[in-house]
């Protein structure tokens, strides 16, 4: 409870409290009830003067969180229909409310900022995936409506989608999906759970653009991560022996999956692709052999300075004595210190001729 709901309800309670004054005194009129009845209505007056004080109007919205433009103009339209009244009258509850019912809005935090300001803290779901009809999955397995995600994450986002009853555990196996893919170089391009939860995986690559993989349903918690990791821990062997990227993979056998023989474009992509990975590898070596045949360089020793106390010896003028390889100094790099700066996302709207 903040101390302007305190502030608020005693105002309103005050207010009660001499109505119901004003009303009894009404029922027992003699002249020592009229002069008090004068100054309840004085006092009343008083009371309903401060409530309805320009001085008390909402002039400011300041909305923080990681909204973009159109997030923006939603979350400042909606409180702007909400409000009602000045910053003492105003209903929070009802505010935070509706700024909750936006889609894209997980949960949100509205406090009064004397003398004139609204603060609003807009905390929103994270999306990780797309869901087939148009929708968003965030992390927390939630499916919800945006127009304000930006393009660049939406591009990198999976594709989810079969029986939404399923988005959790789909949310909870992407990464260990994620996890597997990457063992080939893959990554997941998309999930899916039918309504009978047979579940399949397709991944993509920058060799291939599609591969399904079916695993079947979830007989037991991690089933079709299990299945994945079957595959993928054999698919390189299964690659060799077809000569190219399977067509489609079938991991719904026990301790065994079926992998459909690829086409010319399959078979081209990943000739590709052992040529490019026979080309990096004999890159390494070379660069291994380069730096086995280099010698091994020994530094001087170094000579002593006129600030250390150590004998001299001097040869005979007769005889030349070879001078001493001076080493050149080696200067330390230049450190330039760097600061992490903190990003502040919001904004803040004048509302003052809003005419709230």
């Amino acid at each position: 409870m903040t101390v302007g709901s305190i502030i608020t309800g005693l105002v309103r309670g005050v207010w009660h409290l001499f109505w119901g004054l004003i009303v009894g005194t009404l029922r027992r009129l003699t002249i020592g009830n009229v002069v008090r009845l004068a100054v309840l209505c004085a006092v009343g007056y008083g009371i309903w003067r401060v409530l309805t004080s320009p001085m008390l109007d909402i002039k400011t919205l300041e909305i923080r969180g990681p909204v973009e433009a159109l997030g923006l103009q939603e979350v400042t339209q909606t409180v702007s229909d909400k409000v009602e009244g000045n910053l003492l009258t105003v209903d929070i509850e009802g505010i935070k409310n509706a700024v909750k019912s936006i889609g894209w809005i997980k949960d949100v935090e509205v406090i009064r900022l004397w003398p004139d300001s609204l603060y609003i803290n807009v905390i929103r779901h994270k999306a990780i995936a797309i869901w087939d009809d148009g929708r968003l999955v965030s992390d927390a397995g939630a499916l919800f409506s945006s127009n304000d995600e930006p393009i660049d994450n939406l591009v990198k986002m999976p594709t989810f989608g079969g029986d939404p009853q399923y988005v959790s555990e789909m949310v909870r196996m992407y990464p260990s999906f994620q996890k597997e893919a990457a063992k080939i170089g893959a990554r997941v391009k998309a999930v899916n759970v039918t309504f009978r939860g047979s579940w399949s995986v397709t991944l993509d690559s920058d060799y291939f653009e599609a591969l399904t993989v079916e695993l079947g349903r979830a007989l037991v918690s991690n089933g079709p991560v299990m299945r994945l990791t079957q595959v993928m821990d054999n698919f390189d062997r299964v690659c060799e022996m077809m000569h190219g990227w399977p067509a489609r993979i079938d991991a719904r056998y026990r301790n065994a999956f079926a992998a459909k023989l690829p086409d010319k474009a399959g078979q081209a992509s990943w000739k590709l692709a052992q040529s490019v990975k026979k080309t990096e590898a004999d890159k390494k070596t070379e660069s291994a052999k380069d730096k086995e045949k280099q010698p091994e360089v020994k530094s001087a020793a170094p000579t002593p300075t006129s600030t250390q106390k150590k004998d001299v010896k001097v040869a005979p003028q007769s005889q030349s004595a070879p001078k001493p390889a001076v080493q050149p100094k080696a200067q330390a790099p230049s450190v330039t210190p760097t600061s992490h700066g903190t990003a502040v996302e919001g904004a803040e709207i004048d509302l003052s001729g809003a005419g709230f």
